[in-house]
């Protein structure tokens, strides 16, 4: 279904979590299978995350075409990124830059905690021309993140949390888009309604508030 609005949709994967078979073999089971997980989560021991490496990445961007039925994606991006889960960032780089040149990804960047994303972007600037963090995380310096998340929960969401006010969701909108005006701010909602408020919204702009 999809693939025939391609051009029409912007598609973010990532690569860094940790491989599920369950998902792999029933992906129309995501959402009931991830809110179960989500539950486990909190009562089991955490998952050690896999390395990131260049072979993996490989892997896993072919993997994610495959299963999403499209010749690219717009953006890959690293996820939980730290120093020791990658061996070698230059060798993670050249991967990067191959998948690009093969036209299987457009751009590319890390997504985590500020402190990690903010320490690695500086150290390997070629993994990270888009920064993807918490928005209460990011301390309104350099470097500035393109892509935020959570700005209308106000911290991370859970599935079984109660629903957030509209106006609330409005108001905290408007703060994280006055903070970047150039930033994409990630949303998410079961209600078309609310998702159309805060397009119109997005789209005045936050100075018009």
């Amino acid at each position: 279904m999809f693939s025939r609005r391609r051009d029409q949709l912007f598609v973010a994967t990532k690569y860094g979590l940790p491989p599920d078979p369950c998902l792999d073999a029933a992906p129309w089971l995501g959402t009931p299978y991830r809110a179960g997980r989500a539950v486990l989560r909190r009562l089991l021991p955490a998952e050690s995350a896999p390395q990131l490496t260049g072979p993996g990445l490989v892997r896993s961007v072919e993997a994610s075409l495959r299963r999403l039925g499209f010749n690219d994606v717009d953006l890959l991006l690293l996820h939980d990124p730290h120093a020791d889960r990658m061996p070698d960032p230059e060798g993670l780089a050249d991967e990067l830059r191959g998948l690009a040149h093969r036209g299987l990804i457009r751009s590319w960047g890390l997504s985590g905690g500020w402190a990690a994303v903010k320490d690695l972007s500086l150290r390997y600037p070629e993994l990270a021309p888009v920064l993807q963090t918490a928005d209460q995380e990011w301390d309104g310096g350099a470097p500035i993140p393109q892509i935020t998340f959570g700005a209308m929960a106000g911290g991370p969401q859970r599935y079984g949390q109660r629903a957030l006010d509209a106006d609330l969701a409005v108001q905290r909108l408007l703060a994280a888009l006055k903070r970047r005006p150039q930033g994409i701010v990630l949303v998410s909602t079961t209600k078309m309604a609310n998702l159309e408020r805060l397009a119109r919204v997005a789209s005045q702009g936050a100075d018009d508030h």
